[in-house]
């Protein structure tokens, strides 16, 4: 008897936000096929989708908790954990088994864990490094490295590659220059930013500026950071008339109805430490629900009210165009990475943007249940934004500051927005490609301990956004081919069982 759906698991790695945030096309696609996707991940990395699916089931699978040091360098940390993770690795493939068994998966979709492959579910891995770049105490061991990736990813049925095949690429040596496994696939480039909603967003978002408004705002920024005179973007709300589109014009408490009824399946249950626990978050959590209300209060004025015939993925688009901020700002600071950097990276950002005289928001990249929004001066501080709310921010035009990580990347490259990058210290995947887009002028490239927004936006109108290009594929069909063979698969296996 044929399923009614074919069951897909999605594992992020719990490095960061990257790996979470890079697979959210990814399961809307697989939603949008009628999968019946369920997510196990650790974290914040969990703390994140289950604010963006809500109403999905989310499974507690323990990460790898990498963390730096203040005092020791990235190579050394990193080569006193290896056997931890590779025992991580062992507990999370025999986790594995039991799970596949107890919610009767078809498909795993495991983002950077090495350990996510069965003969029993068909197995997928997603990098954007199969050539690893150690750090420079561990250059020597770069041959090694690949031999291992490659070991690992030979075990999984299928491995994507975020990015285009052709030179016009972005991952650059990362994914390039050296012969990759037969199973290997480019899908081009993932962003949380579905390019559809986006332009139709990006329209709505400059016809509702003021026209002071649509200036370029990087010249304005340089001119305030030589002393000249500036004058700030409008406060004012967007009105009725500005956020209308094609005839629809809807209230806020719409949206904020609906987001809390998808808000109907978080767990307010706390995560054990046993790794062999599974712990199912299938609980409602009404506190999450009006925080949800409140994190799209933040920046929504007006949203769209989803005709009752129209599909979830429909609903999703309309509410993201119409969310535009009703606060316009010059520069958007976004805050992630393992700890201790992400906390010293935010004091310094916090330290030079307080005192900047321009419109700055920054993100702590801090997922947890709760919303807390303080203003410091001329700096306004959020702990996180929905992937909408934070594509509408972007659209906007303002000048970025992050770290260099390849999901973020990705992301910006979706929106076109300037970017000043500062790596995370020893992190080399990052140092390089902050180089890499300096040296082609695509960003500005600062350290964090010499990071200096004055010096930063002085260099700013000297880079170009590049329009990336590509005949690769996109993951979208992709993932179409995938579930059909699947789809055809079982239907094999019932016919034969007959």
């Amino acid at each position: 008897m044929n399923k009614p759906s074919i069951n897909v698991l999605i594992c992020p790695l719990d490095w960061g936000l990257g790996h979470a945030t890079r697979c959210i096309p990814i399961i809307r696609e697989l939603i949008n096929h009628n999968a019946n996707v369920m997510i196990a991940a650790d974290g914040s990395s969990s703390e994140l989708l289950q604010k963006e699916f809500p109403g999905l089931r989310h499974l507690c699978l323990h990460g790898y908790r990498i963390k730096f040091s203040k005092y020791l360098p990235v190579g050394v940390r990193l080569a006193i954990d290896v056997p931890r993770i590779l025992l991580r690795i062992i507990k999370e493939h025999i986790l594995l088994a039991q799970l596949i068994k107890d919610h009767d998966i078809d498909m795993v979709i495991s983002d950077n864990r090495y350990g996510l492959w069965s003969k029993k579910a068909y197995s997928i891995f997603i990098t954007h490094q199969p050539n690893i770049i150690p750090p420079s105490l561990l250059e020597f061991s770069a041959p090694l490295l690949r031999q291992v990736t490659r070991f690992f990813i030979s075990k999984y049925n299928e491995c994507w590659i975020p990015d285009s095949e052709s030179v016009d690429n972005l991952s650059g040596k990362l994914s390039h220059g050296y012969p990759l496994p037969s199973n290997v696939r480019f899908i081009g480039l993932l962003s949380r930013f579905d390019k559809e909603a986006d332009a139709l967003l990006k329209r709505t978002v400059m016809d509702s500026a003021p026209q002071k408004d649509r200036t370029d705002k990087t010249s304005a920024l340089q001119e305030e950071g030589t002393g000249k005179a500036f004058d700030p973007l409008s406060d004012e709300a967007v009105t009725e008339s500005d956020t209308k589109i094609k005839g629809t014009s809807t209230t806020s408490a719409s949206i904020k109805e609906v987001k809390e009824k998808e808000s109907a399946f978080v767990s307010d249950e706390a995560v054990t430490e046993s790794d062999t626990k599974i712990i199912e978050t299938s609980t409602t959590s009404a506190s999450m629900k009006e925080e949800r209300a409140k994190e799209s209060a933040f920046l929504t004025n007006e949203s769209v009210t989803a005709s009752d015939t129209k599909t979830e993925e429909t609903q999703r688009t309309q509410a993201a165009i119409a969310v535009v901020p009703a606060k316009r700002y010059d520069i958007v600071a976004i805050i992630s990475g393992p700890e201790p950097h992400r906390s010293i990276f935010e004091n310094k950002l916090i330290h030079e943007l307080q005192e900047y005289p321009v419109k700055s928001l920054l993100l702590r990249g801090i997922t947890g249940i709760g919303q807390n929004k303080r203003t410091i001066k001329y700096l306004t501080i959020v702990d996180h934004l929905t992937a909408d709310e934070l594509s509408a921010v972007l659209m906007t035009g303002p000048v970025v500051i992050c770290r260099a990580g390849y999901s973020t990347l990705m992301d910006l490259a979706f929106t076109g927005n300037r970017l000043i990058c500062i790596p995370t210290p020893g992190q080399t995947e990052q140092e390089y490609m902050a180089l890499c887009g300096a040296e082609k002028n695509r960003l500005v490239y600062a350290k964090q301990k010499d990071f200096s927004i004055n010096q930063c936006i002085n260099l700013i109108n000297k880079t170009n956004v590049p329009e990336y290009t590509s005949n690769t594929p996109d993951y979208k069909q992709v993932i179409t081919d995938i579930l059909n063979k699947i789809k055809l698969t079982s239907d094999n296996n019932d016919t034969n069982s007959l």
